[in-house]
């Protein structure tokens, strides 16, 4: 990427010298914070307090500040497997360098990675393409095992430049050539790697700099390129994401914002000065207006006022000279602001994947001394990068990171009777997943008879709603938010939620008890020979997937699912009163097997 290109300077050798380090943390983790220096150099007081006031004003021109963000999966690049270090991606011991890292995101409750796969990587053509290919199915796999969505950008690789050991002849490739190769990488990507979001690409500029293709630094040229990608995949369950760079104007998005192959719209933020804050706001309003959610995958807020040309300065728009500073502690609350207000945006505008670039900023900076100030980036990082591989191993934060690590929390705490009265009052409109089983269903019928507007009603074998292999729900145009009725057991859509950690609380039977647990410590516990048919427990929870929220409800035994539908009825017109996420719920009935709106409702634990 154009303003990323400096960072890819370190993919051709060892990334946060991770290799050997067999970390396995576990999720609950606590995180410590680290000291630095936050004093701002005198030579750079100026800088920092315009940027500062750049910040001020974008924060001035969003709308008022809200504590539930919703809706965001918050991630970050997952830099140790990005395509550009090629050759260093088959070394032994890399996968574990990986694993480290997926393991310190989860423990910050990261909930996303962005992977940059670019072509020709996995041409047939291209040495090695196959070894690659396998290499990301499992890092893929191990993302998707940890509970995170996974956004694979399909840019074009930062071959033959400083940024990358791999080398690619394009003055040999026609252009009509080079779209059906990409095509064919794209489909590959979607038919075996598999991620949540394939970004078919968002740097105009970038692109054409790195093929030659100068048709690519066109609007028009622009649009051609990625209606053509559109209409040519077979998309399958990912979503299809495309868009423009802030700095490259709305001209470059308007072209494609309404093709209706395109799920989402996409942008990547590093200059902030000038137009570029209003240009992400526009960019905002024409993914409203095209009635499709937003994505930015790539951010990192440049500590500069102005563009930077010569020796070392990228493509115009990033590079050695402009990331120089991003290393030291000072910009440290800069960097934190500025995702605290994507945060905002995020609110605002329905953003639904947030990815800062730069996670190694989350882990390690460096104190500002004049004698580091006159050091190249690239000597600077080979002091940052032990101390990021030393942090992460040993899951330590920076300020920085410490916010990341708060906003999401802060965030993705959803209030359960907040949940219902938005999904149940929005437009959009609503699913109702059931299982067959005449409690499940009885138990859905008390909640759906309270929604007024647009619903679709399924039950989790329909193949065009839900997964058949993995269980998630497919949300599209017939249904934005869902309500899912049915334990693990019965529904497998609850089963996959819960093994994936999207859900607040999980189930788990062990020896003669039921443990509902939250990240892995058991939070309450019922015997299982107590209950009766007219005592049970329901479990009534909200969380969300890319966006979507999903309210969920099921019993430990039937009558107990029965008795959630009955209990949302009762509680349905004072739902303000459910300010937690997730509510286990005791049922104490008079007729067997028939639980009633009026029988004895009591809470038993909420987090």
């Amino acid at each position: 990427m154009a303003a990323s290109l400096i960072f890819q300077s370190v993919f051709a050798g060892p990334f946060f010298n991770l290799t050997n380090s067999g970390v396995n943390l576990p999720s609950d983790m606590s995180l410590d914070q680290q000291q630095y220096n936050l004093t701002v150099p005198t030579k750079y007081q100026s800088e920092y307090v315009a940027l500062q006031g750049i910040l001020n004003g974008f924060n001035a021109s969003l709308g008022p500040d809200t504590t539930v963000v919703g809706g965001v999966t918050f991630a970050t690049e997952l830099l140790p497997a990005n395509g550009n270090r090629g050759p260093a991606l088959l070394e032994p011991g890399n996968l574990a360098s990986v694993a480290t890292n997926l393991n310190a995101l989860q423990a910050m409750g990261v909930q996303g990675v962005t992977i940059a796969i670019g072509y020709p990587l996995l041409d047939p053509t291209f040495p090695n393409s196959a070894q690659y290919l396998g290499y990301f199915q499992q890092v893929v796999s191990m993302a998707h095992a940890r509970g995170m969505k996974v956004l694979v950008e399909s840019q074009i690789l930062f071959a033959n430049t400083p940024y990358s050991p791999l080398t690619f002849d394009w003055e040999n490739l026609p252009y009509s050539q080079f779209i059906t190769n990409h095509i064919a990488q794209d489909q590959l990507i979607i038919n075996t790697i598999r991620p949540d979001y394939l970004e078919l690409g968002v740097e105009a500029d970038t692109e054409a700099f790195l093929t030659g293709y100068s048709q690519l630094n066109t609007a028009a040229g622009w649009t051609s390129y990625i209606d053509q990608l559109l209409s040519s995949l077979n998309k399958g369950n990912t979503k299809l994401v495309a868009g423009a760079a802030t700095w490259l104007g709305t001209s470059f998005l308007t072209g494609f914002a309404n093709n209706p192959r395109l799920d989402f719209i996409s942008t990547h933020i590093y200059p902030i000065y000038g137009n570029n804050l209003q240009t992400l706001i526009e960019m905002g309003q024409i993914a409203e207006q095209n009635g499709k959610p937003l994505v930015v995958d790539e951010e990192w807020e440049e500590k500069v006022l102005q563009p930077v040309t010569g020796s070392g300065s990228g493509t115009g728009i990033g590079g050695p000279l402009v990331t120089q500073q991003d290393v030291f502690a000072y910009w440290s609350p800069i960097d934190a602001e500025f995702l605290n207000l994507m945060a905002k945006f995020a609110k605002e505008y329905h953003l639904v994947f947030f990815s800062p670039f730069s996670e190694d900023y989350f882990f390690a900076y460096l104190d500002w001394t004049p004698i580091l100030d006159s050091e190249g980036y690239f000597q600077l990082k080979t002091q940052l990068d032990p101390l990021v591989s030393q942090n992460m191993a040993s899951n330590a934060l920076t300020p920085t990171g410490e916010d990341y690590s708060t906003l999401i929390h802060e965030a993705t705490i959803t209030s359960l009777g907040q949940a219902i009265i938005n999904v149940f009052s929005s437009t959009n409109p609503l699913g109702f997943e059931e299982t067959g089983n005449v409690y499940d269903n009885s138990g859905a019928g008390f909640m759906i008879a309270h929604r007024a507007g647009s619903k679709s009603v399924f039950i989790f074998t329909d193949s065009t709603r839900v997964n058949q292999t993995t269980g998630e729900l497919l949300f599209n145009s017939v249904y934005s938010n869902a309500v899912v009725v049915g334990g693990p057991a019965a529904n497998p859509t609850t089963a996959f939620y819960e093994s994936h950690g999207f859900t607040p609380l999980t189930a788990t039977v062990s020896g003669g008890s039921l443990l509902f647990q939250s990240a892995g410590a058991t939070v309450y516990s019922v015997s299982l020979a107590s209950l009766t048919s007219t005592n049970d427990y329901f479990l009534i929870e909200t969380f969300l997937d890319s966006g979507h929220t999903i309210i969920l409800a099921y019993g430990i035994n039937a009558p107990g699912t029965l008795a959630s539908g009955a209990y949302f009825d009762n509680v349905f017109g004072n739902t303000n009163a459910l300010e937690s996420s997730a509510y286990i719920i005791h049922w104490q009935g008079t007729v067997p097997s028939v639980p009633l709106p009026s029988d004895n409702y009591t809470i038993t634990y909420h987090n």
